[in-house]
């Protein structure tokens, strides 16, 4: 059963050789090429599991999630990202896995979730930049403008400090908030 997938390979990670993982990955690309999800899903999971296992990165369901979400398949993407969540919560590919779902969300226009994701990941220091900037895009749209203008402060990227000037600008009433 899945449930006992990590503590067997961690039992016998002595067969967990390169070879091994090679052959993980030749599996997740012929499932994929062969549409053969379940099957690259399922290998991807043992290729993180058994990485974990003999402590070495687990990126086989998160560029699985990835591959997934831009090709726009947000319910395969979405199920991998949870699985990652729930299996792996402590993973180095965990926050990556809850962006990805905050991106899922937004483009499904699930904006209070997807809204609440890009907050914890910035609160928790996973790409400020980025987590603040879209948590202060959610906030302008509805209509948190004092909210928004601190969201792009704390981004401090180049883009959300155009938007955050250009919200002061309109606040000030002069030349400069009228649309060319």
């Amino acid at each position: 059963p899945v449930t006992e997938w990590k503590q067997t390979l961690k039992s016998n990670s002595r067969l967990l050789n390169e070879e091994f993982f090679t052959n993980v990955g030749k599996r997740i690309r012929w499932g994929i090429e062969n549409n053969h999800v379940d099957d690259a899903f399922r290998f991807a999971m043992v290729g993180d599991f058994g990485a974990e296992a003999v402590n070495k990165p687990a990126n086989y369901r998160i560029d699985l999630a990835e591959l997934f979400y831009k090709a726009q398949n947000y319910p395969m993407a979405g199920q991998i990202v949870d699985n990652i969540g729930i299996t792996s919560p402590d993973s180095a590919s965990a926050p990556k896995a809850k962006f990805i779902g905050a991106q899922i969300k937004e483009a499904q226009k699930d904006l209070y979730g997807a809204y609440a994701m890009y907050v914890e990941l910035a609160e928790k220091r996973y790409l400020p930049e980025e987590t603040w900037y879209r948590a202060g895009l959610i906030s302008l749209y509805v209509g948190e403008v004092k909210l928004a203008k601190e969201q792009f402060t704390k981004s401090g990227s180049p883009v959300a400090l155009e938007h955050r000037d250009r919200i002061l600008r309109e606040e000030e009433g002069g030349w400069d908030s009228v649309p060319p």
